[in-house]
């Protein structure tokens, strides 16, 4: 046996005591007793956990971690761990735990340093049931009076208002979007202090509700929230104004405070009034989020998710903080991660109790939905899918546009990952505007708007609830590019097909890829009935587009057995070249079931001459 020397021994003999001491100090030491002010919490919610005891129950500030089926949670702004703070006014310690972004659904344990534990559940909140009913969806942003809205039929001719309901029908859509309520000052006096909503938007808002229901299509209203438009010297002074970071300096935005009471109200009253129009179906809030960064609130960031500030901070002016927060979340390198992760979360958290307040004070009897913005989930701008479902919200309508092609292939497999497990209604929507895709036409302008709602529908189709085209009026006076009115809107008709998993009937176009200019090409529609009944009276017609000339117009198939299909040949000539569009042409068809349901496909022709695959050149 080896033999220890005492100055071996001594330390060896001193570590084995004082490890046994603090095992059995540690067994015989009380557990602390956590409680929480709820044990359910939605993915909105501010956890905050409490334990009992004066200023000298610790030596040092307690602490604890999160674990989920046994592996430790990384919290919002990579936190690994709860720090517990001492309370001279609620004369106890508490420590927050921000719900993360996307966090399962299921039972989470927060456990302190002493081994004392306590579970705590999140969950989600179901949103409204839709009934499988998809909303193929038109939008319409307008500030003139609907009694001067002239869009032309299908046909060309003018009818007036009811033009636009026809266009919907037209193009197998159900539900128009109305922009009913917003602020924008272009004139003095346009605005009341009172009732701060332009008024030709919300004079002939019944009327409208009323027409678009005789016509058999849903109406919904929506209001623009924290957001002044017209000129910046008439925006409204009773409100308080978001703050922005612009050029190293604070300045004061277009945007109202998230924070503004007054504002607040007027929102909630107009919600009210929407809620009580008995021909409005949905009610929709754009704009809710804080627009134009919101630094006024830095204070309350500050203090309510318990930031870590350099030392002086509560000596600095409000407006020397402003700058402080600015300068570290509004820096394209070098970014604080920690800070603007919190800095995100704290405003979707601020923004989702705004929401529930809306719809708890309304007392809603109306589906709710709000557009969210779709760079990184909405999180840079304050939102959150997750959350803001949780808070009230039932439909997300995703702006899918302002990118470009390659960085929308990036988010779009960001918000599959981020809603991935959850029961969400999403409705992702693309904008009639060609330098929004980036001038292309190869694909064509239309073709690329084609191709994001379907990679949209593909990567969230567990989740799909439709989709929307922003808006009608851009595709009569909007930056349409070489490609006409009409154009965009077959393309807006396939989006609405594309986006109903139930439809009974398929529709597809087969033509040559190339041919030449003035050639006669011979192609074929094929319709396939994939229900499990006999579809009646179909009627396909060839709409009239940009350079084609096609016969026949139209073809009635009178019945089309279940599970069967039926190929109508039709002859196009292409009577233009237009060197701008790179000489590609979109040829549609529309099929009408005799039970009304109507569906919109196209397909594309080139002139030989052009390269098949001109790549990224054109683009």
């Amino acid at each position: 046996m080896k033999h220890f020397s005492k100055e071996t021994f001594l330390p060896v003999l001193f570590l084995v005591l004082t490890t046994v001491l603090s095992i059995f100090t540690h067994l015989q030491m009380p557990r602390t007793g956590i409680s929480s002010e709820r044990l359910m919490h939605l993915h909105y919610h501010m956890g905050i956990f409490r334990i009992s005891g004066d200023e000298n129950k610790f030596t040092e500030n307690p602490t604890g971690r999160v674990f989920y089926e046994d592996k430790p949670v990384v919290g919002i702004g990579g936190e690994e761990t709860i720090e517990f703070t001492y309370s001279n006014k609620d004369k106890d310690w508490s420590g927050i735990f921000p719900i993360p972004w996307s966090a399962p659904n299921g039972f989470y344990t927060l456990e302190l340093d002493d081994g004392s534990s306590l579970r705590f559940l999140v969950k989600s909140r179901l949103p409204y049931d839709s009934k499988d009913k998809v909303l193929k969806v038109m939008n319409l942003e307008n500030t003139r009076r609907i009694s001067r809205l002239n869009y032309p039929l299908p046909s060309g001719e003018q009818v007036g208002y009811g033009s636009i309901f026809e266009w919907v029908k037209y193009l197998g859509g159900n539900t128009l979007w109305y922009l009913g309520g917003q602020t924008a000052s272009y004139n003095p006096g346009d605005l009341d202090i009172d009732f701060p909503w332009l008024k030709p938007n919300v004079q002939t808002l019944e009327e409208f509700a009323s027409a678009a229901k005789e016509s058999g299509i849903d109406f919904v209203a929506w209001l623009i929230c924290y957001r002044a438009f017209g000129l910046s010297r008439l925006k409204p002074d009773q409100y308080n104004y978001s703050m922005n970071y612009r050029g190293g300096k604070i300045v004061e935005s277009d945007g109202i405070s998230i924070k503004d009471v007054r504002r607040l109200r007027h929102i909630k009253e107009f919600v009210d009034y929407l809620n009580k129009v008995e021909d409005i179906d949905y009610i929709g809030l754009d704009y809710i989020r804080p627009s134009g960064g919101a630094f006024e609130l830095v204070d309350d960031f500050v203090g309510s998710m318990r930031i870590k500030t350099p030392e002086g901070f509560e000596k600095l002016s409000h407006h020397e903080r402003m700058e402080w927060l600015g300068a570290l979340v509004s820096r394209q390198t070098n970014r604080d991660f920690e800070i603007t992760e919190k800095w995100n979360w704290w405003r979707a958290h601020r923004v989702s109790l705004i929401i529930n307040e809306i719809r708890e004070s309304v007392e809603l009897k109306k589906p709710l939905w709000a557009f969210v913005l779709s760079w990184e989930l909405g999180h840079q701008h304050g939102q959150d899918p997750v959350m803001f479902t949780d808070a009230g919200i039932d439909y997300l309508s995703i702006m899918m546009y302002e990118t470009d092609a390659r960085r929308f292939n990036h988010l779009i497999k960001e918000w599959e990952a981020g809603t991935k497990g959850f029961k969400l209604n999403l409705i992702p929507g693309n904008q009639i505007d060609w330098p929004l895709h980036q001038n292309t036409v190869y694909p064509s302008g239309p073709e690329e708007f084609t191709r994001r709602i379907d990679s949209s529908i593909e990567h969230l189709k567990d989740n799909i609830q439709g989709v929307f085209i922003n808006d009608l009026s851009r595709a009569f006076a909007g930056r349409r590019g070489p490609y006409t009115s009409k154009e965009w809107l077959m393309a807006a008709g396939d989006a609405y097909r594309r986006s109903d998993l139930g439809n009974k009937l398929n529709i597809a176009i087969e033509i040559p890829e190339s041919k030449t200019h003035l050639d006669q090409i011979e192609g074929v529609v094929i319709l396939e009935n994939i229900s499990n009944k006999e579809i009646k009276n179909i009627t396909l017609d060839f709409p009239d587009l940009e350079g084609l000339n096609i016969t026949p117009k139209k073809r009635v198939i009178e019945h089309l057995d279940s599970s069967s299909s039926a190929a109508i040949g039709f002859r196009v000539r292409i009577n233009s070249d237009s060197s701008r569009r790179l000489g590609r042409y979109m040829l549609a068809a529309r099929a009408v079931t005799g039970e009304g349901d109507t569906l919109v496909a196209y397909s594309s022709i080139w002139v030989k001459g052009h390269p098949p695959d001109p790549g990224w050149e054109y683009r």
